[in-house]
């Protein structure tokens, strides 16, 4: 594939990942995303063009605003970067004819989903379902329109993986006397579903266990009282699980079956 795709792809990405983390951002402040000016969270002034240019504004400015000189969160910077770098691995994955089969824009479609909840997670800990509504119809959509995908099997899997889920917080809230698992880390999951279908789901749902404990044992030490953000954990692992979650189950299988 030629090199100036990949180039415009990383642009687009890091450009995107800026307009999702507004996204991810003000809908759970119930703030207007749609057509209001970006601003400063802590002076509140109208940022310009200049202030806005995706990862290149972040360092030409050290990471300050330009008008009250107060600290523009890092967490930005790392959104932009890695929106980027994972709308690059489709094109790597599927190749041109990726195009043509839907699976880059179907995968593309994916990645925006994980990155929103990631940042109002992160920032709130709140997948919230309006985001997850608008993001189910656009995979529909897009299941729909390419021929090659089942779309009457990938609700199935989908609606199945959410049954089970839903199943699994009412055991666990009830056997450990708390909330095992959120309601929007549920309907993720039936989302996570409908793209990776069931097995796959569940060996993601193995890799962010993974991941969330690897973060505690890190990062959070004797912090027992604070709620574990779970969606990235979910988001990285399923993003990974799309590409590579068929090998990692059959090296599953071979080691433990």
């Amino acid at each position: 594939m030629n090199y100036n795709v990949y180039v415009l792809t990383f642009i687009i990405g890091t450009i995107l990942g800026s307009f999702y983390h507004v996204v991810g951002y003000r809908m759970p402040l119930q703030l207007n995303w749609m057509n209001s000016r970006s601003f400063c969270q802590h002076c509140h002034t109208s940022l310009t063009g200049f202030d806005l240019v995706p990862v290149v504004s972040y360092i030409f400015l050290r990471g300050r605003c330009r008008h009250c000189q107060q600290s523009i969160p890092f967490f930005h910077l790392i959104i932009e970067i890695l929106s980027g770098l994972l709308f690059l691995l489709p094109l790597h994955h599927y190749g041109s004819l990726g195009f043509f089969s839907g699976e880059i824009y179907i995968a593309w479609i994916f990645l925006s989903l994980l990155i929103v909840i990631t940042v109002s997670d992160c920032y709130f800990q709140l997948i919230l379902d309006k985001v997850l509504i608008f993001f189910f119809i656009l995979l529909v959509a897009g299941y729909s329109f390419f021929s090659s995908c089942n779309i009457f099997y990938r609700l199935i899997e989908g609606g199945g993986t959410f049954l089970i889920f839903y199943v699994i917080s009412i055991v666990g809230k009830f056997l450990f006397k708390k909330e095992a698992l959120g309601g929007g880390d549920i309907k993720l999951y039936g989302l996570v579903g409908l793209v990776l279908g069931i097995r796959c789901t569940f060996i993601s749902l193995l890799l962010s266990t993974i991941l969330a404990l690897i973060y505690c044992c890190i990062f959070r030490r004797g912090n027992n009282r604070t709620p574990l953000t779970f969606g990235p954990f979910i988001a990285a692992s399923a993003y990974f699980c799309l590409f590579q979650g068929e090998t990692f189950l059959e090296v599953y299988i071979k080691l433990f079956y």
